[in-house]
């Protein structure tokens, strides 16, 4: 009696479990913020055709430059007009030995390399090798317009004497660049970490010694600066503190704060010029020639159709279970719906961009699901035994392996609707396994 009494507060405590999961799933968990209850749920990563999306026309900059030379030919920056000695020549921005097809390409290269440091899933990227011109397509977000802003530019970085213009480092002595925060008592600090390498190490080294703040012999300040300078605009003038023994330079991004909105947006910030910075320079100069937005040509009462349709499939599925195998079936009804729950978690969770292709493969993933369940309950309808389980699950487990196999392929593909329909049917296979072995037979053995 005992037995049976635990048999039945177990299966309670695994349907609370399941509607647990079902309820975080489709709303979400709420903790308060500042001002308002915020879901700390990640969002769902929504597909081009989903959100709509952003055609950006990124030219070649046939621009030019006015460039005084004095008779030395030296660059002068400060001059007057007329200035003897001095001569005024127009220069483009791009040089025309640097317009070949070879250099388009690079850019492009270099654009990919940056748009997948940057977790960018989802892109189009064409290049015109004739003129040079790429056309970029990405998904339209709250994120888009920063993107844009660190894929196209050049990229060039140097460290310079503010005084002189010589150049100190440059960007071939880096090795590598990424962004860090550390916890102060006013918030979290972002920094943009500059990783030297062994020349520019040793290069580092002696600068901090030299570009320092001291004091003249009257006691006056004089700090001789140096100047980080991306692009040949300033990024920052400062001096050193103390000797950089060991070629990390750090540069705190804004000021610390507690606020995760805030904070978030230095760190992508940072992580845009780390990009930036950790790549190559662009052999030829880009510029925005327009940048359109192309609404998605699902209408918002499409989806929600979908999802009246999916809920209505899956009270169907539970009346029809309901009544064919009683409480069992109304118990297979309810782990369906569970597995579902779980699944669309590992989306979230994983990041997952969800494609038309991705969600065909989802809807694969439940009806693989619910086939398991009506062959599961349909033996256990004859004898209700773990052998029948087992020999049930074992099946199905041995079918599924190819498919796992394939998954995994899939994950590892370039395109994104390839890649990210692998990803669901290889979570989606993973949950099915556990899910089962774990809940499934502890709820529907009696």
């Amino acid at each position: 009696m005992g037995k049976v009494k635990n048999n039945h507060v177990t299966k309670i405590m695994i349907l609370l479990f399941i509607t647990i999961i079902i309820l975080i799933s489709l709303v979400g968990i709420y903790v308060k913020k500042t001002y308002q209850y915020e879901n700390i749920l990640p969002d769902y990563k929504l597909g081009m055709e989903f959100t709509g999306s952003r055609i950006t026309q990124i030219q070649v900059d046939k621009s030019e430059n006015q460039v005084a030379y004095d008779t030395e030919g030296n660059v002068v920056e400060d001059y007057e007009e007329g200035q003897e000695g001095i001569t005024v020549v127009s220069e483009k921005v791009n040089k025309d030995e640097v317009l070949t097809e070879e250099n388009f390409k690079k850019a492009k290269e270099i654009m990919q390399k940056r748009l997948k440091q940057l977790e960018i899933k989802e892109y189009e990227i064409r290049l015109d090798t004739q003129t040079g011109n790429i056309v970029l397509e990405l998904p339209e977000n709250n994120q888009t317009d920063a993107i844009l802003s660190g894929i196209y530019p050049a990229g060039k970085f140097e460290i310079v004497d503010t005084e002189t213009g010589e150049v100190l480092l440059s960007k071939d002595q880096i090795e590598d660049s990424t962004v860090m925060y550390e916890p102060t008592t006013t918030g979290t600090q972002v920094y943009l970490a500059i990783q030297f390498n062994k020349e520019g190490t040793k290069k580092l080294e002696e600068i901090s010694k030299t570009y320092i703040s001291t004091q003249d012999e009257e006691g006056n300040t004089v700090e001789k600066q140096v100047s980080v300078k991306i692009d040949d605009e300033d990024f920052m003038t400062t001096y050193f503190g103390s000797t950089i023994p060991n070629g990390q330079l750090t540069i705190s991004m804004g000021h610390a704060t507690e606020d995760a909105e805030e904070l978030g947006e230095y760190i992508n910030q940072t992580a845009l010029i780390a990009t930036m910075i950790r790549n190559e320079t662009m052999p030829i100069v880009y510029t925005v020639e327009s940048s359109s937005y192309f609404p998605t040509e699902i209408k918002a009462n499409t989806i929600f159709l979908l999802e009246v349709i999916v809920v209505a499939l899956n009270i169907i599925i539970i009346i029809y279970f309901s009544i064919r195998y009683k409480l069992n079936g109304l118990f297979g009804g309810i782990i369906g719906i569970g597995f579902g729950a779980l699944l669309l978690l590992a989306i979230r969770f994983f990041n997952v961009v969800i494609t038309t292709e991705a969600l065909i493969v989802f809807f694969m993933m439940m009806l693989l699901n619910y086939l398991f369940i009506q062959v599961l309950l349909a033996k256990l309808k004859k004898e209700n035994s773990k052998q029948n389980f087992y020999e049930v699950f074992k099946k199905t487990l041995f079918t599924i392996i190819p498919f796992a196999v394939i998954a995994i392929i899939l994950c590892f593909q370039g395109t994104l609707a390839i890649s990210t329909s692998g990803m669901i049917m290889f979570w989606g296979l993973i949950i099915f396994a556990l899910y089962h072995l774990g809940i499934t037979k502890i709820l529907l053995i009696k």
